[in-house]
């Protein structure tokens, strides 16, 4: 089944990178939301099977459903993903999303014999663990490298690993931003900071509707939550407003659920 296609900032360097791909390795710099994690995979794969290294658990799972839906299946056949007590691939799963823990381990085991091209997503966190992957992976010098990055120093990577960079363009939309205090002294106590969170959340959901909050932690998201309950409980109460967590100890049945 060909896949439905809908238009990302990315797409317009698809052509230099499967040329460039097939020659040498690649870092991808494009901003969040560009779609490089959902399409480099693809292009990739017709090129050999890829594995895709994302750095948290939600992230393999959810980049996995996404990517097999785009191809018309559900997640488990062409597309997989594993990540710890949670294997849903086969050996003939042409793209494979993982953790870097899963990634290290397999190449402990097998040297990820099976795969042509790894891509590790989100470089610009500079964890441990996938700093530790590309080392090996350059010394190793048996597979196709993509790095990818939203914000990185790319001559430097790219230098290191000998190869080519490609940018793509950013976001589709406008984005205005604005500010609750312009002077220091008024900026929110962070000690009040679900009931301050509440206050700009009714009032951009009336507007708005649709919200999303970064917070620091789960111990954030869960005061602010209840305190958002007890502000727009009647719109909960009459199955309008729909509050959602989103952190790494949420489950993923929990979160296919929604």
């Amino acid at each position: 089944m060909q896949p439905a296609h809908f238009s990302l900032p990315i797409d317009a360097i698809e052509t230099d990178f499967l040329a460039q791909l097939s020659t040498s390795h690649l870092v991808v710099v494009a901003e969040t939301g560009s779609g490089k994690s959902t399409r480099l995979p693809v292009w990739a794969a017709q090129q050999g099977r890829v594995l895709v290294v994302e750095p948290r658990r939600v992230a393999c799972s959810a980049l996995a459903e996404f990517v097999a839906q785009y191809r018309g299946e559900k997640v488990g056949h062409s597309v997989g993903y594993a990540i710890r007590f949670d294997n849903q691939f086969t050996d003939n799963s042409d793209i494979v999303f993982v953790t870097p823990g899963v990634a290290l381990r397999w190449l402990s085991e097998d040297g990820l014999t099976s795969f042509k091209t790894v891509i590790i997503d989100e470089f610009h966190e500079r964890r441990w663990d996938t700093d530790l992957l590309l080392a090996m992976l350059k010394a190793r010098a048996k597979h196709r490298l993509v790095v990818t990055s939203a914000t990185l120093d790319s001559d430097r990577l790219t230098a290191y690993l000998g190869g080519q960079c490609l940018q793509a363009a950013g976001r589709n939309f406008a984005v205005s931003v604005s500010h609750i205090a312009s002077d220091s002294r008024n900026m929110p106590d962070e000690r009040h900071m679900d009931s301050q969170i509440t206050n700009v959340i009714v009032e951009q959901y009336q507007a708005h509707q649709d919200i999303l909050v970064f917070l620091p932690g789960r111990k954030e998201i869960t005061q602010c939550i209840a305190s958002v309950k007890k502000a727009l409980c009647r719109d909960i109460e009459n199955g309008t407003l729909d509050l959602i967590p989103l952190h790494a100890s949420v489950s993923d049945s929990d979160l296919t659920a929604r």
